[in-house]
């Protein structure tokens, strides 16, 4: 879902500049320096809005936010839904913008 050097940087995002404001098994907003993270995981949905997000779009890579999102969510939960996108990455939605 991504390569090695966006890991590496989205490890070195510091935890202060990752806010969860909220994490349930449907839902994960966060914030992440300038940018928002949106994960409806029922609707298999990932909203975010940077640069590198919207230029890996096409072939539905993960950006450094997103790397951090999930090494800082616990463990069983993070592994569960990149499982879940891997296992039907062409039934995810990856977007910049929210609808409605």
């Amino acid at each position: 879902m991504t390569d090695e050097a966006r890991l590496e940087r989205g490890r070195e995002i510091g935890d202060d500049e990752l806010s969860i404001e909220e994490a349930t098994d449907e839902h994960i907003y966060a914030s992440i320096r300038d940018y928002f993270i949106d994960v409806d995981l029922s609707e298999k949905t990932i909203v975010h809005n940077c640069d590198d997000w919207r230029k890996g779009l096409g072939i539905k890579r993960m950006c450094k936010h997103l790397c951090k999102l999930f090494i800082t969510l616990p463990e069983e939960q993070a592994l569960g839904i990149v499982r879940g996108i891997i296992e039907d990455k062409d039934g995810w939605v990856f977007k910049t913008e929210i609808s409605g």
